[in-house]
């Protein structure tokens, strides 16, 4: 027996706010800080959604509802850290990497894949990364 998965594309506003809920109702009866969560944590939030895997979950999370993370520029020093914590830790370990390595700033572990994975960009005199023209 073979099995596709089949891939959803975005989110409705309604999963949107499922989500939002489903999460928050979580941290409520588990105590626990969205930045605690681990993978089963996820699996479990995602058992809501049909065709939705915990990481869809986590990385729509971060990218939707902590903004913050993923508009905020990243310093030069941060981008050194980053590449230092790689070669530390490697590839696959980007949640510890994101949450434990810089000096209580936060980034997604997403933000930490696609910065590592993009051509350097242009700096301010400050040295940091001016924003991409979109």
């Amino acid at each position: 027996t073979t099995f596709i998965r089949f891939q959803k594309i975005g989110w409705s506003t309604e999963e949107t706010m499922l989500l939002n809920w489903v999460v928050l109702n979580y941290v409520f009866q588990s105590m626990k800080h969205v930045t605690e969560f681990k993978s089963e944590d996820w699996e479990k939030i995602c058992s809501v959604f049909q065709g939705r895997t915990s990481e869809d979950c986590k990385l729509k999370w971060d990218l939707i509802n902590q903004p913050i993370s993923s508009k905020r520029t990243w310093t030069e020093e941060e981008e050194n850290e980053l590449k230092r914590q790689v070669e530390k830790y490697g590839e696959n370990h980007w949640g510890y990497i994101s949450k434990n390595n810089f000096h209580g700033h936060y980034h997604t572990e997403e933000d930490c894949n696609c910065l590592l994975y993009t051509s350097p960009s242009p700096r301010d005199q400050r040295g940091y990364r001016m924003p991409s023209s979109a």
